[in-house]
């Protein structure tokens, strides 16, 4: 993969105690963040776009780079997956 990708998860089952399952998803082009990946561009760049709204703060979501090509973001007190950014790995 050459590009970068935004996967937004918006059908997402389940709960905080049995786990979560991703039931439908889509994906846009993202342009790369600007030589940084700290979580704080991260949200930034999903404000930007439209994704979060401006009131999202870093200590509602959690930021993981999974290192195998794929930052994903959940929300922080369910561990609820929220979305994904692809990038060539």
């Amino acid at each position: 993969m050459s590009q970068w990708r935004f996967c937004n998860y918006f059908d997402v089952w389940g709960n905080k105690n049995d786990g979560y399952e991703i039931n439908n998803w889509s994906y846009e082009d993202f342009e790369p963040l600007k030589g940084t990946d700290n979580d704080k561009e991260i949200l930034k760049r999903l404000k930007e776009i439209g994704f979060f709204k401006k009131h999202v703060r870093l200590n509602m979501i959690t930021i993981e780079d999974q290192c195998n090509g794929m930052i994903m973001i959940y929300e922080r007190k369910t561990h609820k997956p929220i979305c994904c950014i692809e990038y060539p790995a």
